[in-house]
């Protein structure tokens, strides 16, 4: 629908600087009448006449018209533009979801393959994960991948 106002305008906007640009003609014919016309007849001589076209009087209401046009089309691109951003927001999140179901996919996998999980210490020693608190880890991933990771 924007595509379509933006093209009309543009439209009108060429025409109307065309009809700006034409050249206006007087002939006399074999009959001695005078002629006036934007398009010079081939058979007669004519004089093309240089004519000063001023800026035209606006007329208020149509100038109003325009200004209610102009804040329209500007409000279209906001919402346009505020549409774009959401849209590449929406992207971005679903990227990062992705990664985030990827690597907790791999930290699953690793963990069934694994003869043991720890946890690091500062001092360097590794906390070695109980039986029960492996199988609750294993159980928090499965559940972030079931939950958050359908495909």
């Amino acid at each position: 629908m924007q595509r379509l106002i933006v093209a009309l305008l543009t439209v009108f906007l060429l025409v109307g600087a065309v009809a700006t640009r034409a050249g206006i003609y007087k002939w006399v014919d074999a009959s001695g009448k005078v002629h006036y016309s934007d398009k010079a007849p081939a058979q007669e001589k004519v004089q093309e006449l240089d004519i000063e076209v001023g800026p035209a009087e606006t007329d208020p209401e149509l100038e109003q018209y325009r200004q209610r046009n102009r804040a329209l089309l500007k409000v279209w691109e906001q919402e346009r533009d505020q549409r774009q951003a959401q849209q590449a927001e929406k992207r971005q999140r679903l990227v990062q979801q992705r990664q985030r179901c990827a690597k907790v996919q791999r930290d699953y996998a690793a963990s069934r393959r694994a003869g043991y999980l720890y946890i690091p210490q500062k001092n360097g020693e590794r906390q070695i994960y109980t039986d029960e608190q492996r199988a609750q880890y294993e159980q928090q991933l499965a559940d972030y991948l079931r939950k958050r990771c359908k495909k």
